[in-house]
């Protein structure tokens, strides 16, 4: 259960640093929700 619960908290810090350099690179992506679905 902790490690699930880590591996979310790693996921969602990803998605996270994901959507920022995709922001950096490409503005029109500044939703991460339109690409997470």
């Amino acid at each position: 259960m902790l490690y699930q619960y880590h591996h979310q908290i790693i996921r969602v810090n990803f998605i996270t640093e994901l959507a920022r350099v995709s922001k950096a690179t490409n503005p029109h992506l500044a939703n991460p929700k339109a690409w997470l679905f």
